[in-house]
């Protein structure tokens, strides 16, 4: 919520549960270190080639995941701004967010 102002116009006013945000880090975290990085982000949500018409899940997981890495030099640029802006509680310094600044 804090760094709404700095997000582009309309993901301000997304929001998530607590539950919802946890789930999705779980899987990204590749790692397993309760961190999300921009390269543990993208790979997450690169798009895959899959035969279409499998189902609405499937055509819209396929939707999300085009959109996020067609906009990834927007969303690395959103990252390093909320870095720069961001206290060091925000940011391990290394372009990892923690699980909970990311469901702020």
């Amino acid at each position: 919520k804090e760094y709404a102002p700095l997000l582009p116009a309309g993901l301000a006013a997304e929001t998530a549960s607590d539950e919802r945000v946890g789930e999705l880090v779980d899987v990204v975290d590749v790692s397993g270190d309760g961190l999300v990085n921009y390269l543990e982000f993208m790979h997450a949500f690169q798009p895959v080639d899959r035969t279409p018409g499998h189902g609405l899940q499937t055509d819209l997981m396929e939707q999300v995941c085009s959109t996020i890495w067609a906009n990834k030099p927007s969303l690395l640029r959103t990252m390093q701004v909320l870095e720069e802006a961001g206290a060091a509680e925000t940011f391990s310094g290394d372009g990892r967010i923690s699980r909970e600044s990311f469901r702020q």
